[in-house]
Formats: structure tokens, C-alpha cells, sequence
């Protein structure tokens, strides 16, 4: 086989980093106390959160997360998209002297 390089990497705060296409609103946590939460027993009754990046646990946050991950790969890095599976993104450059080895970059998501 060939000796290639493998690394792995996880990213605890990926959705973090996504914007959402659309409004989302949730409940304020029992754990969040302002000023107002003090004064009025009701303040969580009556006011919602408005969510603006994507968090876990929301439906449309992989995708957000994906959308923003592949515009930076393919646009800023520029790999390229594998055609028969859209999670694997790839970069390639030819050795630029004939005894080096081409180099091969595939990142899978």
C-alpha cells in the first residue's frame, strides 16, 4: 500500500460557526438570570431567545455548518468536490521536480 500521512481532527465548536438562513427562536434556559428574570416571576412566558448561529441540536445546523465549510474549502483552498460523494473534498499538485512525489490532499467530512 502506499505510506501516506493520516490525520485525524475533530472540532468541538463547528456549528458554532455557521450563520442560519432563517429565523429561529428558543426558550431562555432556567440557568440564564438577568435583572428582568428577578423582578418579573413571568419574564420566561412572555420573551424568547433569538438564535443567530447554529447550535447542536437544531435540524438545520449540519447543513449550515456544511454549506459554510464548503464554500471556505472549494473557494479559499481550492479543492475540488468529490463528483460521486459530496462529504469528500480533494487537492492535488504534481511534484514539481521529477523526483518528487505528487502531492494528495483528501479531506472526508
Amino acid at each position: 500500500m502506499n505510506d501516506w500521512n493520516l490525520y485525524q481532527l475533530d472540532i468541538d465548536t463547528a456549528f458554532l460557526n455557521a450563520s442560519l438562513n432563517k429565523l429561529v427562536f428558543m426558550r431562555i434556559p432556567k440557568n440564564i438570570a438577568n435583572e428582568e428574570c428577578k423582578k418579573d416571576k413571568n419574564f420566561r412566558s412572555k420573551k424568547v431567545c433569538l438564535v443567530k448561529r447554529a447550535l447542536y441540536g437544531l435540524a438545520c445546523s449540519p447543513k449550515q455548518w456544511y454549506r459554510k465549510f464548503r464554500g471556505s474549502i472549494v473557494n479559499k483552498l481550492k479543492f475540488q468536490i468529490y463528483k460521486n460523494q459530496a462529504c469528500i473534498f480533494y487537492w492535488s499538485r504534481p511534484g514539481r521536480k521529477e523526483c518528487e512525489e505528487t502531492q494528495i490532499v483528501i479531506v472526508l467530512l
